[in-house]
C-alpha cells in the first residue's frame, strides 16, 4: 500500500464513521501502519524526522560557546540544544521526536 492510498483509506474511513470496527480490520490496520512509518521515517538527505507539529527541520551550523551545531524546525522553530557534531544535533533532536531507528 502507498503512502497515497493509505490516506484515502484514513480520510474515507474517517469520513464515513467506520472507524468504530478498526480493530477487525485489516485494510485499516496496514493504513495506519503505512501513515505512521512514513510520517517517523527520517529524511534520506538530512537524515532528520519530521518534526511533531509536521515541519521540516534542518541542521544549523555556528560558532557558539556550546556547541556549534543544532536543529531546529522551520515551522514551529523548536530548536535542540547545541552540540560538537552535527550527528549528534541529528540524534538528540531524532529521539526528542519519537525515532527508535537507530543511528542512520
Amino acid at each position: 500500500m502507498t503512502l497515497e492510498q493509505a490516506i484515502e483509506v484514513l480520510i474515507s474511513r474517517y469520513n464515513s464513521s467506520v472507524i468504530r470496527s478498526r480493530t477487525n480490520d485489516d485494510e485499516w490496520r496496514l493504513a495506519t501502519d503505512t501513515v505512521i512509518a512514513a510520517l517517523r521515517s527520517h529524511d534520506p538527505d538530512t537524515g532528520l524526522v519530521p518534526c511533531g507539529c509536521g515541519g521540516k527541520a534542518k541542521c544549523l551550523h555556528h560558532l557558539t560557546p556550546d556547541g556549534d551545531y543544532a536543529v531546529k524546525c522551520g515551522k514551529c522553530k523548536i530548536m535542540t540544544d547545541w552540540f560538537n557534531s552535527p550527528e549528534d544535533a541529528i540524534k538528540a533532536f531524532n529521539t526528542a521526536m519519537g525515532w527508535k531507528g537507530g543511528a542512520e
